[in-house]
């Protein structure tokens, strides 16, 4: 089964992004603050999204029925690092803080992007 292309370009296009505005926001922030955190975490979770592409392209599910099992999982895993994200940004410290923030902002996208193509796979399986 091939990975959907729309999907690989989406979360490439996504991880772009962020990693573009990561990138600037680190130039603009100094020092250990919270932006500067939030920047940093969000640069490299969409490294971490780049990772999946790479490893979609290089061993893609059998089935769609697999992807979206794998989708499903991911939401799972999303909804714990809402958990962990929401934990961090309540702390006083602003570098977990920061990282807290990022990874909600991230993690909420995921959650979206993997049921919204769950469900567009639905019609398929």
């Amino acid at each position: 089964m091939q990975i959907p292309v729309a999907f690989l370009i989406q979360l490439l296009g996504w991880s772009a992004v962020w990693i573009a505005v990561s990138l600037v926001g680190l130039w603009r922030t100094s020092g250990r603050g919270s932006w500067r955190a939030f920047f940093l975490m969000s640069g490299l979770w969409c490294v971490v999204n780049i990772g999946i592409v790479a490893w979609a392209l290089a061993a893609p599910p059998a089935t769609i029925e697999d992807f979206r099992r794998v989708l499903l999982v991911n939401v799972g895993l999303d909804i714990i690092y809402l958990i962990g994200g929401t934990i961090m940004l309540a702390t006083r410290k602003p570098m977990l803080s920061g990282f807290g923030l990022a990874v909600c902002v991230q993690g909420s996208a995921l959650i979206a992007f993997d049921l919204a193509w769950w469900h567009v796979l639905r019609a398929a399986a």
